[in-house]
């Protein structure tokens, strides 16, 4: 497999092929040029050694952990501005009792991504399920009934450019997380 985006790498498997009428090369690591074109995972994660993949902190997501995750446990009621197309992520804990998130968009659709499992980075390549183009004119409510392993995360994908006029768009993302009432809510 050659990659495209990794110029060095790609010469070098490249030449192999012609030299020797096969691959052989023994130096094709791709890993260093990866880690370089994520940003060495931006300060908020480690790059992996074997295969260039970013594993972000805690409170990062994104292949190279530049965003910034919302902790619903911590953070019940979240506004995100956006500008473009933009993932704005979140993360619900596994709870004892019953939850719902809403999201509402301002006046951009979105598509949102959801895999079970907190440390976990959903996108479009990596879900469980999906609400692709969702209508900003109406808000969306997940439930704890709807997922059996409890706990979650999510990746809204904002659709905020438009290829025709070349332009961005502002958006709003509201998140709401509710727990159900009885007693306080018990995060494990």
């Amino acid at each position: 497999m050659f990659t495209y985006f990794n110029y060095p790498s790609t010469t070098a498997q490249l030449a192999d092929l012609v030299a020797n009428n096969g691959l052989t090369c023994k130096d094709c690591s791709t890993v260093t040029e990866k880690c370089k074109a994520m940003n060495d995972c931006n300060g908020n994660g480690k790059c992996g050694a074997n295969n260039g993949v970013c594993t972000c902190n805690y409170g990062f997501k994104g292949a190279d952990c530049s965003y910034v995750n919302v902790d619903l446990s911590r953070e019940t009621h979240k506004i995100v501005l956006t500008r473009g197309d933009q993932f704005v992520y979140f993360t619900v804990p596994y709870m004892t009792q019953d939850w719902t998130v809403s999201v509402t968009s301002s006046s951009r659709d979105y598509t949102l991504y959801l895999k079970n499992g907190q440390d976990q980075t959903p996108n479009q390549f990596n879900y469980d399920s999906v609400f692709k183009k969702w209508p900003h004119a109406n808000k969306l409510t997940l439930s704890s009934n709807m997922f059996s392993d409890g706990d979650l995360s999510g990746a809204i994908w904002v659709h905020g450019f438009d290829e025709l006029t070349n332009s961005s768009f502002k958006n709003t993302i509201q998140l709401n997380f509710h727990a159900s009432s009885g007693s306080t809510s018990e995060f494990i």
